[in-house]
């Protein structure tokens, strides 16, 4: 796994807002439609981006995120995913963290079971870190 660099406590902050707003998302068993919280002058906006195909979504939201104007300071991309820890794969709300002048995003993934059989959605785990990633924008 590559090192993670130092972040702000600004940028954590927009990640952990963006996994607890994708884990509310799902907590009743509905699909994760990908957004993008950004922060703009002390100010955060979301968009959202649908598509029948998850891998489209993302790419909206990726190429979106590449066109944010230079007032944009922060930004933390989410969407569902899979994450694979001691051989055991998990579904995973993933968010990719970036923040202006960092070299590339970071990469953070909260592990859940899916709400089923009249169970509630349950998390497995702690937020984990897992790498590095693709800058949003420049």
């Amino acid at each position: 796994m590559a090192d993670i660099p130092e972040l702000s406590e600004k940028l954590m902050q927009l990640v952990f807002m963006a996994l607890d707003h994708g884990v509310d998302s799902v907590r009743e068993g509905g699909p994760l439609i990908p957004f993008l919280m950004s922060s703009e002058g002390g100010g955060i906006s979301m968009r959202r981006f649908g598509s029948e195909l998850l891998e489209e979504a993302v790419a909206l939201g990726r190429r979106y995120a590449a066109q944010l104007p230079g007032t944009v300071q922060l930004a933390a991309f989410a969407y569902d995913g899979y994450v694979t820890i001691g051989g055991k794969k998990s579904d995973a709300i993933m968010v990719e963290g970036y923040e202006r002048g960092m070299p590339q995003s970071v990469v953070f993934g909260q592990r859940y079971q899916s709400a089923a059989d009249g169970k509630k959605l349950e998390l497995v785990g702690n937020p984990v870190s897992l790498g590095t990633a693709q800058a949003l924008f420049h």
